[in-house]
């Protein structure tokens, strides 16, 4: 469940397990994807994540945003030349 990731238990596993910082989406409420800084796949979870935001009801949704975390907190990711492309808003 995406509301875990609020857990400092959750973001410290996540940050032993994937490093730091990590990143994760949460498009929609109950589905949260978590990678490594150099996970080549990024741009792919992005661009997902963006999508099924998109194609939810509007009361299902969380952000189409990617965020970076670490053990103590997370902010929304600074765009990084990787996840450019996905993040931009569709025209």
């Amino acid at each position: 469940d995406s509301a875990r990731i609020l857990l400092p238990s959750v973001r410290q596993e996540l940050a032993r397990a994937l490093g730091e910082p990590f990143y994760f989406v949460m498009p929609v409420r109950g589905f949260l994807v978590a990678w490594s800084k150099g996970f080549g796949e990024q741009q792919q979870f992005a661009q997902r994540a963006r999508t099924d935001f998109g194609q939810q009801p509007q009361n299902a949704t969380l952000s189409p945003e990617v965020f970076e975390g670490t053990a103590s907190g997370f902010r929304i990711a600074a765009v990084q030349p990787a996840l450019a492309q996905a993040v931009a808003p569709a025209p």
